[in-house]
């Protein structure tokens, strides 16, 4: 009897410090730049690339940017904006959708936003600035 009790604990204890561990885990990306920098075949490898993206999709990030176009449609919106922290592709460096078409319709090109949203998707060649798509993003 006190054998089991003393394996219940064990496991009980363990369990309980991989979930503090696993909470306490800081976010992967918490830059623009840097997730821009690790995304850059001018300077990272391909290889690369495809393993930091695979640990880093889906992650919900906050950031800032400055709107640059607003299209909308079929209930959803799609928000173009430049951080001016990385080189812009027309403009802009991340392609925001958001389902909250009164906040989106709001927008002015120049106004400065804060938004969080789950990255989606990038696109990015070499000699190319890399652009970040994201979804779900909620305009703060």
């Amino acid at each position: 009897m006190k054998k089991r009790s003393v394996i219940f604990l064990t496991a009980f204890l363990a369990l309980a410090f991989v979930t503090v561990i696993q909470a306490q885990d800081p976010p992967k990306v918490t830059k623009f730049s840097e997730l821009c920098e690790n995304l850059s075949l001018s300077t990272k490898t391909a290889l690369f690339v495809k393993n930091y993206w695979a640990k880093v999709k889906g992650e919900l990030v906050t950031w800032t940017g400055i709107v640059k176009n607003v299209k909308g449609g079929r209930g959803k919106a799609v928000i173009y904006a430049a951080n001016r922290a990385k080189p812009t592709y027309r403009g802009y460096n991340m392609v925001l959708t958001t389902f909250d078409m009164e906040g989106a319709g709001n927008l002015e090109i120049g106004k400065r936003i804060n938004f969080r949203g789950i990255l989606y998707n990038y696109k990015g060649r070499k000699g190319s600035p890399v652009i970040v798509y994201l979804n779900e993003v909620e305009i703060l």
